[in-house]
């Protein structure tokens, strides 16, 4: 044990430098690898422990008619299932200046009743603090109001508070919207007073939202209720934390719907933010992941390849000390010392380097959620990471260390001359000498001293290629999704939402817009539509009716048909999965209100983009929801009233004049025509369309290294080879281009190899992605990027050939045979 213990030191103090610069590769390959792992976890449940610990409510409870709703804010919450209740009222408060009237209604003002209303759902603070009940100057604000109004904590801002009186004077003196937005900003209409931002924080409705419903959130206290009594906006939510959570939802929408009230009420459930939230981070998620194991990967072929020839030329010594009486365990048992130190080192830098970047993460919207911000450690995955780290190196170091003992006791290898069918092929084709002899290097690997793994070179070449072309067909497809509103529902090119004072005003509206649609030229069809919620074999689906008004306007069939009479239904891709139904079933289609079942069949498979009676609201997403006609949703789900028009825009039209015409100025705050609203899963995956290519990236500088290393080995390994062909006759120049010819066969295999493969993961990738999602599944191939990566890898290639190809041209020969 003392020999190996004295031959272990002195390979150390001789190599130190070596063995430093490997810890330091592995441990930055480890370090990199947990933290992405663990990155990708703490994004995971980001959301998760924000609810938990902001002791998030279950569900929001919106009456329709708002204050004028006969729901008993007392009665729900004595309800037997609810164990917290808080209520917040809508005030109308507003920073200024308002540009328009219709800043009004995207900034939402919330007022808690009393003290414990603070304590449901309290918000994710960012920066500064909640503000105190007692206090009525201080308001909480989100990131979106902050950046409207351009405000940090600490700041003072002044404001507006509108009441009943204001609004009615404003109609009764028939004030123009730009009249009423002057006199609000120079303080003549409405109270103006100062407040100051105490704190900016997100609550769960804000991490995810789907375009066209983001909102502007300021919360006062239940002082500054005190104080403003009449700042009322007329409507209020009532956020319920229930005994068993999500389990007892649908006894408390029961529960509710049982309870006096006027006009339908809207649910939205925390269950179903979450899920949004969770399809939302799962593109992060997967990047993390992936990134984590392809730098694992990475990590542990180079160091793998570093070790064994490090290993390989400890291993000169070996017959020597054979001779001295060395044993094979004795040479195996030194390696593995050394492998020891090289492992514990690695492991160590690997934790180091994990927690120092842990405070980057999580990403994406989780950030947001993230309650526990700065350094943080995952032991699990530290700790399984150290260990990894350690058995992984201990493993590379093992097999080389293994190897070479045993082969120290064999006689030198007797060559035998081994043509691969390329290059006899060549041969006989009468190709130059120098091609036949780069592809011979490049196709045979050689025996005993002068052995190079070719076989694993090309493999290792032709799955980083696959793996990049795999990525880049991903990214095309993916790109093709979130640039093609089509596939992901929004088949038509505007949106026109109507609404009004009381229901006589939002019918005016309506009809006004109605015939001006069909009246316009500019359009080539439209469709008016319902929004309402169903129960569909006991699960809740918000459900679109549309009626065709000139032409078919609606979301994108993905397979079947749309639906024709008030017995058929189509249901989005996850929809159908939750209830475990197909095309062609029928179902028990029901009010969520309650109400008798009614038999539908399905007959189709419908794309939904992210469509909601308004922001508190669930909503319809890629996969979920239920597409009927407009007539069979007015008969069978509660009423919100009319849902927005679809438009589909004729060709070459004025689409500005359509706007106009649809929007004028008296009907500013009553009429909103929107061109794209994204689904949140869009605008998730759109954040990370560059992450393939990155990946790719990555992948591609992989493939080069692993050239590069190849070339190198195979220029040290065959010194004697290179040495002979130099005494027989070859020039510099030609020594030189045997690499290159070696280099580019390495390419041309890898390619042949790779891009097939790569082309059919790809597709394969993208299809079952697109499956999940539940959208259209149209995998796009890059056949002009494709083409132009062939030329481009045989380039690349043949640069990395430079430097090993001017290194076999600068042996010299006589040097060279007698070091062999």
């Amino acid at each position: 044990m003392g020999a190996v213990r004295f031959r272990a030191r002195a390979e150390l103090r001789g190599r130190w430098r070596a063995l430093l610069a490997l810890a330091l590769l592995a441990g930055i390959a480890g370090a990199a690898s947990i933290a992405a792992f663990a990155g990708a976890r703490r994004t995971d449940t980001a959301f998760a422990r924000m609810l938990a610990s902001t002791n998030a409510a279950d569900v929001l409870v919106n009456p329709d008619f708002g204050n004028d709703s006969e729901l008993d804010i007392d009665a729900v919450r004595a309800l037997p299932m609810v164990a917290e209740a808080a209520v917040g009222r809508g005030l109308a408060v507003t920073a200024l200046p308002i540009h328009s009237v219709a800043d009004l209604d995207s900034t939402l003002s919330l007022g808690p009743i009393d003290v414990t209303s603070t304590k449901v759902g309290r918000p994710n603070v960012l920066e500064g603090r909640l503000q105190r009940p007692g206090s009525a100057r201080e308001v909480f604000v989100n990131p979106r109001f902050a950046d409207r109004f351009g405000l940090h904590v600490g700041d003072r801002f002044h404001a507006a508070v509108l009441t009943r009186t204001d609004f009615e004077a404003f109609d009764e003196r028939g004030l123009s919207p730009d009249a009423a937005v002057a006199e609000i900003n120079r303080g003549e209409l409405g109270t103006p007073l100062d407040l100051t931002v105490v704190g900016i924080g997100v609550d769960a409705d804000d991490i995810v939202v789907d375009e066209g419903f983001e909102q502007a959130r300021l919360t006062t206290t239940p002082a500054f209720m005190e104080r403003h009594p009449d700042a009322d906006a007329g409507y209020f939510g009532i956020f319920a934390r229930l005994r068993n959570g999500a389990a007892d939802v649908a006894a408390f929408k029961a529960a509710v719907q049982a309870l006096p009230h006027e006009g339908a009420i809207e649910f939205q459930t925390t269950s179903t933010t979450k899920a949004k939230v969770d399809r939302a981070v799962r593109p992060d998620v997967g990047a993390l992941t992936i990134f984590a194991i392809v730098i694992a990967l990475t990590g542990l072929l180079l160091v793998g390849q570093a070790i064994a020839r490090q290993t390989f030329l400890d291993s000169v010594d070996h017959a020597s000390l054979r001779a001295l009486g060395f044993q094979r365990a004795q040479l195996f048992g030194a390696s593995m010392l050394r492998g020891a130190v090289l492992a514990v080192v690695a492991a160590c830098i690997a934790v180091v380097g994990a927690l120092v970047v842990s405070p980057f993460a999580p990403i994406g919207p989780a950030r947001a959620a993230e309650p526990d911000r700065g350094f943080h450690v995952d032991a699990p995955v530290v700790g399984l990471g150290a260990l990894a780290v350690l058995v992984a190196v201990l493993v590379l170091a093992a097999i080389p260390a293994w190897w070479f003992s045993r082969a120290s006791r064999f006689a030198p290898d007797q060559p035998r001359l081994r043509v691969s069918r390329p290059a006899a092929w060549l041969q006989s084709a009468g190709a130059p000498v120098v091609a036949g002899t780069g592809v011979r290097m490049a196709l045979e690997p050689g025996q005993g001293r002068t052995a190079v793994p070719v076989r694993t070179t090309v493999t290792g070449s032709a799955l980083a290629i696959a793996a990049v072309v795999a990525a880049v067909t991903f990214a095309a497809s993916l790109d093709h999704l979130v640039t093609t509103p089509r596939l992901y529902g929004w088949a038509w090119d505007l949106r026109v939402s109507t609404s009004g004072n009381d229901a006589a005003d939002a019918q005016a509206n309506s009809s006004f817009v109605a015939s001006t649609l069909a009246d316009s030229p500019q359009v080539a069809g439209f469709s008016d539509s319902v929004l309402s919620r169903l129960e569909i074999d006991g699960a809740t689906v918000t459900a679109l009716g549309v009626r065709h008004r000139r032409g078919e306007v609606s979301p994108t069939i993905v397979s079947g048909r749309a639906p024709r009479t008030g017995r058929e239904l189509a249901l989005g891709g996850r929809t159908l999965d939750q209830i475990g139904a197909s095309v062609g079933d029928v179902v028990r289609v029901r009010s969520d209100a309650g109400g008798p079942a009614t038999r539908m069949r399905i007959v189709g498979r419908v794309v939904l983009p992210g469509l909601g009676t308004y922001p508190g609201s669930d909503k319809t997403a890629l996969g979920e929801g239920a597409l009927l006609t407009r007539r069979a949703l007015h008969r069978i789900g509660p009423d919100f009233g009319d849902g927005p028009y679809l438009v589909r825009v004729a060709d070459n039209s004025d689409r500005a004049a359509l706007e106009r015409a649809l929007v004028p100025p008296e009907l500013a705050e009553s009429v909103e025509v929107a061109t794209l609203e994204r689904p949140s899963d869009i605008v998730s995956y759109e954040r990370v369309r560059n992450t393939p290519l990155l990946l790719a990236g990555l992948l591609a500088l992989l493939a080069v290294a692993t050239v590069a290393h190849a070339l190198v080995t195979a220029v040290r390994r065959r010194r004697r080879d290179l040495a002979m062909l130099k005494t027989l006759g070859f020039t510099r120049r030609q020594v030189s281009a045997s690499v290159a010819w070696q280099a580019t066969t390495i390419g041309v295999a890898a390619l042949v190899i790779g891009i097939p493969i790569g082309v059919i993961v790809g597709r394969w990738s993208w299809t079952t992605l697109a499956a999940d999602l539940g959208t259209v599944a149209q995998p796009i191939v890059p056949l002009l990027a494709l083409a132009a990566a062939v030329p481009l890898v045989l380039l690349v290639v043949n640069a990395v050939a430079f430097v090993p190809g001017r290194i076999a041209a600068g042996l010299r020969p006589a040097a060279a045979l007698r070091s062999e």
